[in-house]
């Protein structure tokens, strides 16, 4: 990726990816409206903010405990899994432990603390970096394997239960009028020539959108990989300026 120096945003419009601080220190993926991972440099942020003295000290209790010292020459960069609170509702009503018991609180931050982290194993699986088709990037593996909350005072129940979003089900809509939806509804802006930001925003703020969701989620594709399938689509109608 090109280096850009001077700009304060700078956004790309394909599968919702940010890229902000300048000199590419920060990344988003995924919409803020469902699950999102961001990757950028805390150092620069913490400056940014006027909390790095803050900041810098946490590091420096944290890398003492685990016996290492912490470098103040080199940056840190910061992995973030961000749930909307309706996403969060999901995992409540969808999730079961090993009897088969389903639902959860998870309405306030005390109760989602015992829950850290079975939703950033969730997370990895859905933004996934592979080495090959075939393996897991080591960086990966080592965030999937290596990084277990634990927060004191709370016990790690994630361990004992199986995270899974319950969508509202479909009344009356098929399979296949999901897809002609979708098809038509990407012909139509393709037509107006909108961002995919624009076509994605209008498509999970309709009525239907966890419909759809839990449509594609029953045939074995995440919400991230259906963004994907709809980003693919409508680059193509774009390139090849089809419309209706």
């Amino acid at each position: 990726m090109a280096q850009y120096n001077g700009f304060d945003n700078i956004e790309f419009n394909f599968s919702h990816i940010t890229c902000v601080y300048d000199r590419c220190q920060s990344f988003k993926f995924g919409p803020a409206t469902s699950v999102q991972m961001a990757i950028y440099d805390k150092t620069i942020q913490s400056k940014d903010s006027d909390k790095l003295d803050y900041i810098q000290n946490k590091w420096k209790k944290y890398t003492g405990k685990q016996g290492r010292a912490y470098d103040a020459d080199r940056d840190v960069f910061r992995v973030e899994l961000r749930y909307h609170h309706s996403v969060v509702e999901q995992f409540a009503l969808g999730s079961h432990d090993s009897n088969g018991v389903i639902g959860l609180s998870l309405k306030s931050y005390t109760e989602i603390t015992s829950h850290l982290h079975g939703l950033w194993q969730y997370g990895l699986k859905s933004f996934n970096l592979k080495h090959n088709t075939n393996y897991y990037h080591p960086i990966w593996s080592v965030l999937m394997n290596d990084v277990v909350f634990t927060p004191e005072g709370f016990s790690n129940q994630g361990q004992q239960l199986n995270y899974q979003r319950h969508y509202k089900k479909p009344d009356t809509f098929s399979g296949k009028n999901y897809q002609l939806y979708l098809g038509n509804f990407l012909s139509a802006c393709a037509r107006k020539r909108l961002s995919f930001e624009q076509v994605l925003e209008e498509l999970q703020n309709s009525i239907i959108w966890n419909d759809i969701a839990l449509y594609y989620e029953n045939i074995n594709t995440t919400e991230h990989e259906l963004i994907e399938r709809i980003r693919e689509g409508y680059q193509e109608r774009i390139l090849l300026g089809y419309a209706i």
